[in-house]
């Protein structure tokens, strides 16, 4: 028997580097809880599960590496997945934390590309948790799945026979393989190539986070969102695409609408039937016109959304052209509208999806439902440390009000629009309010009342006081002043993530210069344009404090 192996979707290769890259990487499974109210026939269920989960060949699929290093997708031989039946009675609540739990435990061990079925009782009825890896499915895929599950299931108690398998063939997807860029692209990015850069570990989103909430809204600003869309003729769902561009840039400090839109690249009917991986990206990136009205940006969002989805192409191509680098690019917000029918018949039951995990979270993502199930609703999440999950829940309920005021606003100039207790200006970048001090001012504080806290530590190991940090902030902005370096200036930090790092930004904001974050593992090619386009006064590198006379005076503070 010949073995079958075959390559991989640009998404999939997309997952498959993130997890090699990125250690004890959990956030990769994909989990979602199908509510039954009523009774039901577990065997058949069973049965059913099987009957689907074979038929999706994808599912018997393992990544394995060829002799020359890529990767490829290998045929396991033996039943896919696993089913289990609990037959006790447990709370909502619980069911939903254990599924959680098992995307954790199971997102890093060896057998995380296992497909597992977990039927549960309930008191009011079951629940069915189906989670695998997200290499073999994204969310389109799961749907495809999970409507096979009821429909064998409902023709099995019904007595009927199985329906004809109509899910199409992993193999017969060669043509949807490609994803490569265009100049579209490249043009698109070098219109904001000065975008505001944006802080974010962009390695935080491939951990599971709870920082996520969702905020269901209210019929007066769904009426608003409605009412928005008929008089601009575009979708409910390009308000809140508007929205949250201009939400986020002034959460963040961007002077430019920038979201990131997950889209499938499915077409033709192969790809429409066929659970697997093929989610692309595209993303809209523009400078919006302040004096345009909210009407008239709408039009344009609406218009760009088009224009992307004629290009998608795999994200982590996109990343490496960003002007800011891969880090800053997912540290663009993301929206992902769920236009999927999440009610399925199970028999004479209904079934409620609710997704547990969705794989990889960014800096800030959002998800969009409007359906009978979940009704008009968003989820927010964010893998970032800083924003706590309060702060998530602050942000949802932002938004949503945000939303309400924009709907009521759809002839008003856009830089009138008061998006967080400020006037968005994005002619000159965001204006938000802030306290009466500075990160300097309060390093300077600390060092005076905690001088021997802790105030800085890296994966090293390598910490510093309050005191020892802000002498070396304070020795290396002398170094800076002494090297030319005057208020307003552009000085250059290329040096990995450290405690050095730390203190290289503090002391460029101490002189009043503005600092150039380079991350040092961009191409040559893509550093050399930075440091052309800025023209910074001095660049820190690593060699540069290792100067005998840099370093010296920096360990003497």
């Amino acid at each position: 028997m010949i073995e079958v192996r075959l390559p991989l979707t640009s998404a999939q290769l997309g997952v498959w580097t993130a997890e090699h890259v990125t250690p004890g990487a959990d956030a990769f499974r994909i989990s979602q809880l199908i509510w039954l109210d009523g009774d039901i026939d577990t065997p058949l269920l069973e049965r059913a599960i099987g009957v689907a989960t074979s038929e999706a060949d994808v599912l018997g699929l393992r990544p394995v590496e060829g002799a020359d290093g890529l990767p490829m997708l290998h045929r396991e031989i033996g039943p896919v997945g696993t089913a289990t039946v609990v037959e006790h009675d447990r709370p909502d609540d619980r069911i939903r934390a254990e599924a959680w739990t098992r995307c954790h435990e199971c997102g890093a061990g060896d057998d995380r590309f296992e497909s597992v079925s977990v039927i549960h009782r309930r008191a009011d009825g079951w629940a069915w948790e189906f989670a695998t890896h997200h290499l073999l499915l994204d969310a389109y895929g799961l749907g495809l799945v999970t409507r096979r599950v009821a429909e064998v299931y409902t023709a099995l108690v019904g007595n009927e026979p199985i329906p004809p398998r109509w899910f199409g063939a992993y193999s017969e997807l060669e043509e949807s393989r490609d994803t490569n860029l265009d100049d579209h692209w490249v043009q698109r990015f070098e219109a904001v190539d000065d975008i505001t850069p944006v802080t974010f570990d962009a390695s935080r989103q491939f951990f599971l986070t709870d920082a996520r909430t969702h905020v269901v809204i209210p019929a007066d600003v769904a009426e608003s969102i409605d009412q928005l869309a008929r008089a601009a003729r575009v979708n409910w769902s390009d308000v809140v695409a508007l929205g949250w561009g201009l939400y986020t840039a002034s959460l963040v400090g961007r002077d430019a609408f920038a979201v990131r839109f997950p889209q499938m690249n499915r077409s033709g009917r192969p790809a429409l039937t066929t659970p697997a991986m093929l989610v692309g990206a595209a993303p809209v990136v523009f400078r919006p016109n302040p004096s345009a009205t909210v009407r008239e940006l709408l039009q344009q969002v609406n218009s760009e959304l088009r224009t992307a989805a004629r290009h998608v192409a795999a994200g982590e191509k996109l990343a490496h052209i960003w002007p800011n680098g891969p880090d800053d690019y997912q540290a663009i917000p993301q929206l992902n509208i769920k236009a999927f029918d999440y009610n399925q018949s199970f028999g004479a039951i209904r079934g409620r999806q609710e997704t547990i995990a969705s794989g990889p979270v960014g800096f800030l993502d959002l998800m969009a439902y409007r359906d009978s199930v979940h009704g008009f609703l968003v989820d927010v999440a964010t893998s970032d440390p800083a924003l706590a999950a309060s702060g998530v829940v602050d942000t949802a309920n932002g938004f949503v009000q945000f939303l309400g005021r924009l709907g009521a606003a759809p002839d008003t100039r856009i830089a009138s629009v008061r998006v967080i207790d400020a006037e968005l200006a994005l002619s000159a970048g965001p204006v938000v309010s802030v306290a009466d001090s500075t990160v300097d001012a309060v390093i300077q504080q600390r060092a005076s009342v905690s001088a021997d806290a802790l105030a800085v530590i890296d994966d090293t190991g390598t910490h510093w006081s309050y005191a020892d940090f802000d002498a070396r902030v304070n020795a290396l902005a002398h170094i800076l002043i002494e090297r030319g370096v005057q208020v307003g200036d552009r000085v250059a930090v290329i040096l990995p993530r450290s405690v050095d790092l730390v203190t290289a930004l503090l002391a460029v904001i101490r002189v009043g210069a503005a600092y150039v974050p380079i991350d040092p593992e961009y191409p040559d090619q893509r550093i050399t344009h930075i440091l052309d386009d800025a023209s910074p006064t001095v660049v820190i590198t690593e060699e540069f404090l290792d100067t005998p006379a840099v370093s010296a005076r920096l360990t003497r503070g």
